[in-house]
């Protein structure tokens, strides 16, 4: 208590107050409190969580206020207030007038959380007590998050909750390990009281007469030193005379049938018993309401008679099981003992007691759509539990609060068997694209769909929409081949029905390319965009079918896709159409690093990374940082890559995005030299992600990773066996721009195990199919390809050629590792002609550049192939020649670069290199050349008549 005022008394706060349930945290936070009085200083709001399964979004601050706050017309709100009104119906006289609506839940989540902070500074607030927290909805952690993030004045927080019943995702974490500067933050952890502290505790409710140790023992013993089970424990043993005093102390009856009850639920329903069957219906009828509630309310629930109710509620209040609070509601003063006696009552009447109660609150002139939907589930009234929870989901997701919504729906849909309609229509509020939905949740959804499907009543319509939404559930749950089946039988039961028709449709396109034969998904892309050119279809579909065929089409390879892109907008009005950009945006920059079109990915990542980060699409924020982990890869942005990866390998429910942290992370360990932790990597995403793909296989990438390890360490039949999958899966579905890592890999194994004539046939059938469209890493592949056939043909000279050609179409991109890759190639080769000179300053310069990109297995190997040259050659290792006051053929190459205006930066992508390496090039070009300064150095250049140097490679870049 100390601590907590110390902590109150200065800067704003986070007070954190942690325990198991009946520690005592609230009774702390009470006589905390009374004790230091903090309203002196400043208004105090107390607010409880109730232990809904799907508590009402942003109920404990609107508890806390309307529990003291009756009237806010004298506070000078501004029309942002008028956002509250449907919160606040108590408040509607003193409230400006409702502000236009919002479209998008996150925008209008702000305004809401914006207009309450107003409040809550209006008021003067200085303490704010939330307890239970770990029951809080999400809504009212982001704004406390909000309260503590936000400039000006802050208010303390107290806020006590279990830590074991705090999900692993829940805000409140980072609430307790991310405050903001300036804000002190406190915790408080409860423990269970030891034999001298459970004396003490004992001694206090008796007078602070001694107690014996041994029955301070035998309590501890079997209440595990719990202070409430101690408390109820006391009081019982007290109702039951079982206490007596001895030589000054109290100890407990010397007769060994006499003991303790072992829990808190024993203990309360003994009390409970004694009470008269009134005072037990008052309290049944409390903890079926569960949370505090007005006496009438409380009344009207309880079967009892007129002339019985008053007495029974005073003698439920001095049992002190329940209690009143300051605005004279009543409630269980534990939550255990409201637990307890609510198990307690049998399954036939608790429904009884639900009902009532629903029946009760469904009277009140704003009626709790969430408590609502609790009782009429337990209770059994199907009918109503379903009106109320869409209502309740509804209110949740204008609130901004996704997850609530995904399982009040999904609770529903799993336990009632609702009309066909009604279904379709509740799983498609479910919010997919907002929040990560539990893979358990899905498949429950997916069983009970393909239950109903099989209803012999259901009208060919309905068994169409319901075939739709287990397709749906199914490319979710990545069953992508059941998934195009029953997407397929349920197309022509949709005729009646063409907005489901068109989604059906738009799905098979994308799974058509993987899981049917090729060619079939230009038959499901003409007839979408047959569907959607109706005048009548809404944006949102048409926007949805535009970016699904132009991003099919890329997939695939086919050029006209990009005229599709080129037109896809960036910026729509409704949520909807918004949803449907940020989605289609992400899936062409997918396409389009696909192709090698490196620029124009990130374009649209960052443009739907913005947008989902903006309007809260949380699925889609995963799925951009997957895309920007791989194309920071590919352009050799790897600071902080393995971390990144790290981070989303913990995404439990989404495999494919696992799959690609696993990516990332073995190709960082080979280029790093860790092979054995690569390999069991590789292993690890290409088991994970088999057979998970929409388009395409997610592990086909990890395994052409693999093969190229063991070409690496010599295992060429590993290679072989590797690549043949993947080969065949590209070969039967056309999808050539997937053989850029591929095609290089098989080439080169088959060349090892001395199959001449296949790598040559695989060369020739890769070339034609790439044909000449603009996919500039499939050029550069190809390349790569014919420079390896070269070199198995003993063409070093042409080798290096076509390696100097791929490395600087990758550069171009750019993909720096694997230009350097080929430069390293390149340089072997030379070392075998007449240019050895060539290939040694060319490899050193590669082993320096690889160092530097992080890629330091690869610059040990290349380090090792000078060693072995000069071995051969009979002469120590000296080094690349000196040049003295003259460039150097990579300094010249950034002093070209940077005449152009180009910053560090923007030369070390052209070049592949660091910024760290360019800066000292720069420093070394301005030091041969007497300047201090980069403009002095274009300038003395320019003066100078410097051309560039041709690199020694022969090969200049483009």
């Amino acid at each position: 208590m100390s601590a907590i005022a110390q902590a109150l008394a200065g800067a704003p706060a986070a007070v954190l107050v942690e325990g198991e349930a009946g520690m005592g945290k609230s009774r702390l936070v009470r006589e905390l409190l009374t004790a230091t009085s903090p309203q002196r200083s400043g208004r105090v709001l107390v607010g409880t969580c109730p232990p809904f399964r799907q508590p009402f979004t942003l109920g404990p601050v609107v508890e806390a206020l309307t529990s003291t706050v009756d009237r806010v017309d004298g506070l000078g709100l501004s029309p942002l207030a008028g956002a509250l009104r449907p919160l606040f119906p108590e408040w509607m006289a003193g409230l400006p007038p409702p502000p236009e609506p919002l479209t998008e839940p996150a925008a209008a989540r702000h305004r809401l959380f914006r207009a309450l902070a107003e409040v809550l500074d209006r008021l003067g607030l200085r303490v704010l007590v939330l307890e239970d927290v770990h029951w809080a909805d999400e809504a009212t952690l982001e704004f406390l998050l909000f309260l503590t993030a936000r400039r000006g004045p802050k208010p303390s927080l107290v806020l006590t909750y279990r830590p074991e019943d705090v999900p692993a995702d829940s805000s409140l974490r980072w609430l307790a390990s991310r405050l903001p500067e300036g804000m002190a933050r406190l915790l408080v952890q409860l423990a269970p009281l030891d034999v001298v502290e459970t004396g003490r505790l004992v001694s206090s409710m008796l007078d602070d007469e001694p107690v014996s140790g041994a029955f301070a023992a035998f309590l501890r013993e079997h209440t595990e030193g719990l202070p409430l089970a101690i408390e109820e424990s006391v009081r019982l043993l007290c109702d039951r005379a079982d206490l007596v005093t001895q030589d000054g102390e109290w100890l407990r009856r010397a007769l060994e049938d006499i003991a303790v009850p072992p829990s808190v639920r024993d203990a309360v329903l003994e009390r409970v018993d004694r009470l008269s069957a009134s005072a037990q219906e008052v309290l049944r009828a409390a903890a079926v309401l569960g949370d505090p509630v007005e006496e009438a309310i409380l009344l009207a629930v309880c079967d009892l008679p007129e002339s019985q109710r008053s007495q029974a509620v005073v003698e439920a209040l001095d049992s002190r099981l329940l209690q009143e609070d300051a605005v004279g509601r009543l409630s269980f003063r534990h939550a255990l003992a409201c637990r307890a006696v609510y198990e307690s009552i049998p399954s036939r009447q608790r429904r009884g007691e639900h009902l009532r109660a629903g029946q009760v609150l469904e009277g009140l002139s704003r009626p709790p759509a969430v408590q609502l939907q609790r009782h009429f589930r337990e209770a059994g009234a199907v009918d109503e539990w379903c009106r109320y929870a869409e209502h309740a989901a509804d209110l949740a997701m204008s609130s901004g609060d996704p997850r609530t919504v995904a399982g009040i729906l999904h609770e529903l849909l799993t336990h009632v068997d609702l009309p066909a309609a009604t279904m379709v229509r509740l799983i498609g509020k479910i919010p997919l694209l907002m929040v990560w939905v539990d893979q358990a949740l899905l498949r429950g959804l997916v069983e009970v769909l393909r239950r109903v499907r099989d209803d012999p009543a259901l009208t060919s319509t309905e068994r169409g929409l319901i075939g739709w939404q287990l397709g749906r559930m199914l490319l979710h749950t990545g069953e992508f081949a059941a998934a195009y089946l029953v997407l397929e039988q349920a197309i022509p039961d949709l005729a009646e029905r063409p907005l489901e028709d068109l989604h059906a449709t738009i799905m098979l396109s994308w799974l058509s390319t993987t899981h049917s034969s090729a060619g079939d998904y230009r038959r499901w892309l003409d007839r979408a965009a047959t569907i959607v050119a109706d005048p009548s279809t809404p944006a949102p579909n048409r926007l949805a079918v535009h970016a699904d065929r132009a991003t099919i089409l890329l997939v695939l390879g086919d050029d006209a896709g990009w005229a599709s892109a080129a037109v896809f907008p960036t910026e729509g009005g409704t949520a909807d159409e918004l949803s449907q950009i940020a989605r289609g945006n992400a899936n062409l920059a997918e396409a389009a690093m696909q192709w090698g079109r490196y620029d124009e990915a990130r374009y649209r990542i960052t443009l739907a990374s913005r947008l989902a980060r903006t309007h809260g699409y949380q699925r889609l924020q995963d799925q951009c940082q997957s895309i920007n982990l791989r194309l920071d890869w590919f352009t050799g942005a790897w600071d902080g890559l393995a971390d990144r990866a790290t981070a989303l390998a913990g995404l439990d429910d989404e495999p494919t995005i696992q799959v690609d942290s696993l990516l990332i992370t073995s190709l960082l360990q080979t280029a790093a030299g860790d092979w054995a932790d690569a390999e069991q990597t590789f292993r690890s995403a290409v088991e994970l992600g088999r057979g998970g793909g929409v388009l395409i296989d997610p592990s086909l990438t990890p395994a052409v990773g693999l093969a190229r390890l063991h070409l690496l360490a010599g295992r060429i039949e590993d290679a072989l066996e590797w690549t043949e999958g993947p080969l065949r899966l590209v070969t039967e579905k056309k999808i050539w721009l997937y053989a850029t890592d591929l095609a290089p890999v098989r080439v080169q194994a088959l060349l090892l195990a001395g199959r001449m004539n296949e790598a040559t046939a695989l060369v020739t059938t890769y070339a034609r199919n790439l044909g000449d469209r603009h996919a500039p890493a499939g050029q550069a592949a190809l390349l790569l390809c014919r420079a390896i056939l070269a070199e198995g043909s003993g063409e070093a000279t042409r080798a290096a050629e076509l390696y100097g050609q791929a490395a600087d179409t990758w550069q171009a991109l750019p993909r720096p590792y694997d230009a350097l890759l080929a430069r390293k190639r390149q340089g072997g080769c030379l070392l075998t002609t007449a240019h050895r000179d060539d290939g040694v300053h060319l490899l050193a310069q590669v082993k320096q550049d690889l160092a530097d990109l992080g890629a330091h297995g690869d610059a040990e190997r290349t380090q090792r192939v000078l060693s072995e040259h000069d071995r051969q050659r009979g002469r120590p290792r000296r080094g690349p020649r000196g040049y003295g006051d003259d460039l150097s053929p990579r300094e010249s190459e950034v002093v070209r670069l940077l005449a152009t205006g180009r910053t560090n930066r923007e030369i070390a992508n052209a070049l592949g290199l660091s910024i760290r390496t360019v800066d000292a090039h720069v420093n070394s070009a301005m030091r041969k050349r007497k300047v201090n300064s980069r403009t002095a150095l274009a300038m003395a250049t320019a003066v100078s008549g410097f051309v560039p140097l041709k690199p020694a490679h022969g090969n200049t870049r483009p």
